[in-house]
């Protein structure tokens, strides 16, 4: 049986020691984002924060984990990687 650490995007997991680490929410803001089908209005709608610090997070984040957010095979890899560490904590 594989731990989730060994099957998940490398980035999610560099993005929850960026987090501790640095006291940013970075893993929140990602797992949302692709929660909101990647509507960044909508995404920082709901983080409660301002349409143009969401897009600069998430450029940050994107230069972090060095993962094209765009690109639909790195999207469903997040997503999976997302599915599988939520789901262990319930």
């Amino acid at each position: 049986m594989f731990e989730p650490e060994q099957i998940c995007a490398p980035g999610i997991l560099k993005l929850i020691e960026h987090d501790e680490k640095m006291h940013t929410e970075y893993y929140k803001t990602l797992y949302c984002y692709l929660q909101c089908r990647y509507n960044a209005a909508v995404t920082a709608k709901k983080l409660f924060i301002h349409r143009s610090t969401f897009l600069n997070r998430l450029e940050r984040i994107g230069e972090l984990i060095q993962t094209d957010l765009e690109d639909f095979r790195s999207r469903l890899y997040l997503s999976v990687s997302f599915y599988i560490l939520e789901e262990g904590k319930q």
